[in-house]
């Protein structure tokens, strides 16, 4: 950005973006003006005062996090399942990608079927898993879908994709920037049939200064599904700082 000419801006960031535009914040706070995530990767045991909040809200709720959508699956043992069942891709990715990669550039209904599967649980676990085609078509065409897929095969670019978990496991470095505290105006897009991003908002503020929080009906790939309604969200909290 400082390349291009911009002094100051403001980030956005869902999955794996999440965590780079918020560490880019703890690298140069004095640059960004504000950060808009649509997925907040902040884990309920990081830190003594957020680990008590999580413990504290598992059990009563109501009295620890203002949201009514946060149920009773909010616990310890709710969130360990959830991880055990839909993690499988993130173990492998993060220990042997390449051997999974190579296998998926060799085939391209390997490679469609690695990567819708996501499309379809990823939008919706709860709903869509119960149906044969995993319901991929109620957000999105085909079209669509096979596009992104043809992104990856044409380019061969699957393996970089997953090394990069890898890598990023392997380098001890951001557990050290996880420790800092974002201090800037920080705007959370909270979707609620979100798989990864279902910390309420109590617990995301143990690490980030959030301003501005809303949710909303969609899951993780929330510029995908919901572009209009994540489009918003993002000026309205440009212009609350203002």
């Amino acid at each position: 950005m400082s390349r291009l000419g911009f002094k100051n801006y403001y980030l956005q960031g869902g999955d794996w973006g999440s965590l780079i535009v918020v560490n880019l914040v703890r690298l140069w706070p004095e640059q960004v003006l504000g950060v808009h995530l649509n997925m907040v990767g902040i884990m309920p045991f990081s830190t003594f005062k957020c680990a008590s909040i999580h413990f504290m809200g598992s059990i009563f709720p109501s009295l620890f996090f203002s949201s009514p959508n946060v149920g009773p699956d909010h616990n310890a043992i709710e969130i360990f399942k959830r991880f055990t069942i839909e993690t499988g891709y993130l173990h492998i990715q993060a220990t042997r990608p390449d051997t999974v990669g190579t296998s998926l550039n060799d085939s391209p209904i390997g490679l469609a079927a690695y990567i819708l599967e996501k499309f379809s649980v990823w939008t919706n676990l709860k709903e869509n898993r119960g149906f044969q085609d995993g319901a991929l078509t109620k957000k999105f065409t085909l079209d669509e879908l096979l596009t992104i897929v043809m992104v990856y095969w044409v380019n061969g670019n699957i393996v970089n994709s997953q090394r990069f978990y890898r890598e990023f496991f392997l380098d001890t470095r951001h557990m050290h920037l996880d420790s800092h505290y974002v201090s800037i105006p920080v705007a959370h897009a909270s979707g609620l049939n979100e798989y990864f991003d279902r910390n309420p908002v109590e617990l995301s503020r143990c690490q980030l200064n959030i301003t501005h929080y809303n949710e909303y009906y969609f899951g993780h790939f929330a510029a995908f599904e919901e572009p209009k309604i994540l489009a918003q969200d993002v000026f309205d909290f440009v212009k609350s700082l203002h």
